[in-house]
């Protein structure tokens, strides 16, 4: 079976929480189900849409996201 691409069809396929992330962010850089804007990875890791509740998760980022536990610890996510 061939790998998916897409991350719009990814997501379509096989529903998970990352997998609607990578969806929503592409989706949001112009990309649809029949086409993939060029370079919409990087343009998705360089976003600057701080308003988005989705900005602190989004992929293709080479920074980790630091979570504060309720404990006083840190989580380190994606």
């Amino acid at each position: 079976m061939r790998a998916e691409h897409n991350p719009i069809r990814r997501a379509q396929k096989r529903c998970t929480y990352l997998n609607a992330i990578k969806a929503m962010c592409a989706y949001c850089m112009g990309c649809d189900e029949n086409y993939l804007e060029p370079g919409f990875r990087q343009s998705i890791s360089d976003c600057s849409s701080k308003d988005c509740p989705l900005h602190p998760f989004r992929p293709y980022r080479t920074e980790k996201l630091i979570i504060p536990s309720e404990r006083g610890g840190v989580l380190t996510e994606l």
